[in-house]
Parts: structure tokens; C-alpha cells; sequence
């Protein structure tokens, strides 16, 4: 990775949150957030790449996000903007 992505990088902090995403065919997952950043986070679920999803974290709210990357049942998200969540 180069090093100016390294310095880009939020600050992650490992979790363990009850989460729900709707993917956009209506499709509903109950899942677990992993980490969680200002910029996104990583959940447990296997998701498509580029697939636009709501995701709701337990006391936190529910946020848009487009998913970054998907690996062995994981899956990175980005929320779309500063102020992502949903109903704002």
C-alpha cells in the first residue's frame, strides 16, 4: 500500500455491534460490525463489490455505504459522504 493511503486512513476500533444491512434488492442480513472508522466499516457478511447497501449499527443509526471489498465471509464499506445516515 502506498504511503499516502496509509496516512489517509481513518483510525479503525475493533467492535462488535449488532448490524442489519439492506442490499439493494430489498434483501435483508442481520450481521456484526467488526471495526468501525469515521469513513466506513467491516462487517460479517460477503458482499458485492461496487453493491450499494443501508447498513443500521446498534445505537448508532443507519448509514449508506458502497461496499470497497469482500473476502473469506467479510466485507469493507465506505460510507457515501461525511453525514451518511439515512433520514438526515
Amino acid at each position: 500500500m502506498r504511503q499516502s493511503s496509509l496516512s489517509e486512513r481513518r483510525l479503525r476500533h475493533a467492535v462488535q455491534l449488532d448490524a442489519r444491512i439492506v442490499r439493494a434488492s430489498g434483501e435483508l442480513l442481520s450481521t456484526r460490525v467488526l471495526d468501525l472508522s469515521l469513513d466506513g466499516c467491516k462487517v460479517d457478511a460477503e458482499l458485492r463489490i461496487g453493491e450499494q447497501i443501508e447498513v443500521t449499527i446498534a445505537r448508532l443509526g443507519a448509514f449508506l455505504a458502497i461496499v470497497r471489498w469482500s473476502t473469506c465471509g467479510k466485507s469493507g464499506t465506505r460510507f457515501l459522504r461525511k453525514d451518511a445516515r439515512v433520514g438526515r
